[in-house]
């Protein structure tokens, strides 16, 4: 969503698509006579002060706002510009709209707070066949003959170049017929345009359904041919064209059992569905599914629609599992997850070759079934490794939770800095010193918000999963004081027993071994083995990569010290928050 917007234009939350409706003629004075102008189509780079330059030339500037996304603060592609005269308002109109500012041209109209008037519809025509070399600014001055545009665009790709359409927005329903009437069928360089009233997204469905004339047809028998598609069909009305669909594109090939009948009017196809949908042929495996032909993105909202909801309880009692070993099978997953209930479905998901990909998913009967698996289960031993097992969660719930971490991460950002205690644990002690100077960030420092730390804590798993570092998240810094600075080489951190002995880094680290220590020195055991790996390629940024490391799940980083690769993809995760905090302390 937008945030910040002047006084002047508060309430306008979203862009004006050059689709959207002005405001009726009553409105129009209003809308006339405003101070505030929206500017729309503008490139991702564009900043407040090109805008300030360019607008000033007209008049006195009250104000400009690039509006952006509250998160990201990415610009969302569209501004507003306040004047402190309404003539200089109507001027910029004039002479800057469809201007070019960076490598795209403005859309300048007055801005209408009221989404209402402006998703109306009144004045909106709708023009295709537009000639590739026509731009805005033409398709402007042809139409402007007509009536007062408030808007004008032609609908353009990622590439910046035209999809052979536009639309026309003018102030007033009749003069948006009179160029309806005038300019529909004309010739405009070398190309016959469609001037109509635009309609909705949703209008267009509805008259589709009323009026189709195009029907899919599926569960076909294999040996059914383009001609015995037609006889089928044929005895409804008369077919402009049909196909069978093949697996190779070829007539011959092996049919893919569906194809599309075309009919002259909606009549006959409409009667082609009603005799036709649920009958089985004789040669036939299944009964036809005969209805109208629709488009990719059609089905699937259609699909989406009618998916069952299912009640939260339901949803709480599916668990993700993962860690798991290449060699466990769903029977033994199972077999782990009997004990706390009846699990109705399990599943490990699988590679191309077959392949575990190291997690899976349990479903239970009830909710409490699923809690005392959660309980009872994570970092339980299920072949060579401790899995992790955690509340399913959709994409979108995963999405909104890293959203909500991010906002309060912000938010702590803001506030003066102090010492805020996060761990317990530091790179290990006997690598206090690197090179004959001190490992860098060893001294006391300013505290790093626990809640950063715990978004990578809880999500290891990578940018692909959740968890991955968020965009812009500060990097961790290890508590000052966790160790001594004279401690010796190889000696762990004293704890309530009294000094430890030295510990060998070289020494293989096993679930086991780490079971058998308290929860303090598994983490310093850990980090004992990951600051040389670390070290060897990263230098001075190890002692910052390894605290923000440690706070991962144990089985995790056992998986780590195991497998170099996934080490080094998460010590790569790691510079790219260290350097995205750079470039927000540098912007700051």
């Amino acid at each position: 969503r937008a945030e910040g917007n002047m006084a002047s234009v508060a309430g306008a939350s979203g862009e004006q698509p050059a689709a959207a409706a002005a405001a009726p003629a009553a409105q129009a004075p209003a809308a006339q006579g405003s101070l505030s102008l929206y500017v729309g189509n503008l490139g991702p780079d564009v900043m407040e002060q090109q805008l300030f330059e360019k607008f000033g030339t007209i008049g006195t500037i009250a104000g400009v706002r690039i509006c952006r996304d509250s998160m990201t603060r990415r610009s969302l592609g569209y501004a507003y510009v306040n004047y402190t005269s309404p003539e200089h308002a109507k001027q910029a109109i004039e002479e800057l709209n469809c201007e070019p500012i960076g490598d795209r041209p403005m859309r300048v109209m007055y801005s209408q707070r009221d989404p209402s008037l402006r998703r109306s519809g009144v004045g909106n025509i709708f023009i295709s066949g537009l000639h590739k070399d026509i731009d805005t600014k033409t398709l402007h001055d042809t139409f402007a003959k007509y009536g007062n545009i408030l808007s004008c665009k032609i609908s353009v790709d990622a590439k910046g170049l035209s999809r052979g359409y536009g639309f026309v927005h003018y102030m007033t329903e009749q003069e948006a017929a009179d160029a309806i009437k005038t300019l529909n069928g004309m010739v405009l360089s070398g190309q016959q345009i469609h001037v109509i009233q635009y309609k909705t997204k949703q209008e267009r469905s509805k008259e589709l359904e009323l009026n189709f004339t195009n029907v899919f047809v599926k569960h076909l028998p294999p040996a059914m041919t383009k001609e015995g598609l037609d006889t089928l069909f044929s005895q409804f009305g008369p077919i402009i064209r049909s196909t069978v669909r093949t697996k190779d594109g070829s007539e011959s090939g092996a049919s893919k059992e569906y194809g599309f009948v075309e009919f002259q009017n909606h009549e006959s196809a409409n009667a082609a569905v009603e005799a036709l949908n649920g009958k089985k042929l004789d040669d036939g495996r299944q009964p036809l599914i005969v209805m109208r032909a629709q488009k990719k993105a059609e089905r699937i909202a259609a699909a989406q629609h009618k998916a069952p909801r299912f009640p939260s309880q339901v949803e709480n009692a599916n668990l993700y599992v993962k860690n798991l070993d290449e060699s466990v099978t769903e029977d033994q997953l199972r077999k782990v997850f009997e004990p706390f209930g009846t699990p109705k479905s399990v599943k490990i998901a699988v590679d191309a070759q077959g392949r575990s990909r190291g997690f899976g998913f349990v479903s239970f009967e009830t909710q409490d079934e699923a809690t005392k698996a959660l309980t009872n289960l994570s970092t339980k031993f299920v072949g060579s490794k401790p899995i992790y097992v955690a509340k399913f969660q959709r994409k979108a719930e995963r999405q909104q939770q890293l959203a909500m971490q991010y906002m309060t991460l912000r938010q702590q950002q803001m506030q003066p800095y102090g010492m805020i205690p996060y761990m317990n644990m530091m790179v290990p002690a006997q690598y206090p010193f690197q090179g004959g100077r001190r490992v860098p960030n060893m001294t006391p420092q300013r505290g790093f918000p626990p809640s950063a730390m715990g978004q990578f804590a809880r999500n290891p798993s990578g940018p692909a999963g959740p968890g991955a570092f968020p965009p812009g998240a500060r990097p961790p810094r290890p508590q000052a004081g966790a160790f001594p600075p004279n401690a010796a080489p190889g000696m762990r951190r004293p704890g309530p027993g009294g000094p430890q002995r030295p510990v060998d880094s070289s020494e293989q680290l096993t679930a086991s071994v780490l079971a058998s220590a308290s929860e303090a020195d598994q983490k310093q055991m850990i980090g004992e083995r990951l600051y040389p790996l670390i070290n060897r390629r990263h230098g001075d940024k190890a002692a910052k990569i390894t605290g923000m490391l440690l706070e991962m799940d144990n089985s995790e980083l056992l998986h780590l010290l195991e497998d170099s690769s996934a080490l080094m993809a998460k010590e790569q995760e790691a510079l790219r928050v260290l350097q995205e905090h750079a470039t927000t302390a540098r912007n700051a």
